[in-house]
């Protein structure tokens, strides 16, 4: 007992607090996390269009190329 830290009974925090503040915690937590993971599935699909839009300006501009030379 010596080895803990001297605090006030007010300082204590009960089961029924704990399970509050930690199902507000998981509430903000998921919150932010599905925040992030839209933000970064919308970055993810922007990226994803710019390099198909790339694709697909280099295929063509091969193909009129090609049919050029005939």
């Amino acid at each position: 007992m010596a080895a803990l830290p001297v605090s006030d009974i007010s300082d204590l925090v009960t089961k029924d607090e704990f399970r509050a503040g930690m199902a507000e915690f998981r509430a903000e937590f998921k919150g932010d996390l599905h925040q992030g993971l839209a933000a970064l599935n919308a970055r993810i699909h922007r990226l994803f269009l710019a390099t198909m839009s790339g694709f697909v300006l280099t295929v063509g501009t091969l193909v009129g190329l090609f049919l050029s030379f005939d």
